[in-house]
């Protein structure tokens, strides 16, 4: 198991693809997300692509700025799509809110897809 400066730990076994568990005190906890080798190179590669200010200064503009205001002007028909399991941006302080926000909003749930649903 690789653990990470997140608490969030990545397990692997010969025959089973990559399972997302965070620490919880002294017991591990699966957060049922699995992902491909692909899938993970995919995000290895996105990563590379860009400098790490560059990743940085993006988490901080999207993490720190209220889009409410925003939200609120978009009248057109909208499709708020996200997984319950995403760990980048949890699902219960975003994906309900912003559809509730927009004039013509429609939000689509998917199960356990993380961040970066496949």
């Amino acid at each position: 198991m690789a653990a990470t400066d997140t608490g969030i730990a990545v397990a692997r076994t010969e025959n089973q693809p990559y399972h997302t568990v965070r620490s919880v005190g002294k017991e591990d906890q699966t957060l049922g997300s699995t992902a491909s080798e692909g899938f993970i190179q995919n995000w290895w590669r996105q990563g590379m692509e860009g400098g790490a200010k560059a990743h940085y200064d993006g988490i901080v503009a999207f993490s720190q700025t209220d889009f409410t205001a925003d939200l609120k002007k978009i009248s057109v028909p909208t499709l708020v799509m996200h997984g319950d399991d995403d760990q980048i941006v949890p699902y219960a302080d975003s994906a309900p809110l912003s559809a509730k926000l927009l004039k013509n909003g429609t939000l689509k749930t998917y199960n356990v897809f993380p961040h970066g649903m496949p």
